[in-house]
């Protein structure tokens, strides 16, 4: 008999060998934009963390110094700049105490509501 002329076993290893190799080529371009991007969002993700540790810093800022205040240790007369935000401050009390009391939502912590809204307002800004 006689051999039929086209691909033999070894010619199409050949050529299965040599696709597969393109392939693995022209995905390097999108590993590398695949790596490029999640290394963006994880800076990103850094630097949010960064802002809330931050944000809560000043909080705990604001709280010394309203205790400070309220005992007497710092004057508003030596330090104009605070009769604005403790004005701000007291009104917000004043309508959290006219408020009713909320009722209990299904995650059970208001203060991530409250993390949740206050991250939503400083993104607008």
């Amino acid at each position: 008999m006689k051999k039929r002329p086209g691909p033999g076993p070894g010619d199409i290893t050949s050529q299965l060998g040599s696709f597969l190799r393109s392939t693995w080529k022209q995905l390097d371009p999108v590993k590398e934009y695949v790596v490029q991007k999640s290394r963006e969002g994880r800076r990103e993700l850094d630097l949010a963390l960064i802002r809330r540790k931050r944000k809560q810093a000043l909080a705990d800022l604001g709280e010394v110094a309203l205790k400070l205040v309220e005992a007497g240790k710092l004057d508003e007369d030596e330090f104009p700049e605070l009769s604005s935000p403790l004005a701000r401050l007291s009104e917000i009390d004043e309508q959290l105490a006219g408020e009713p009391a909320p009722e209990p939502s299904g995650s059970g912590d208001a203060a991530d509501d409250e993390d949740f809204l206050d991250d939503e307002e400083a993104e607008k800004k």
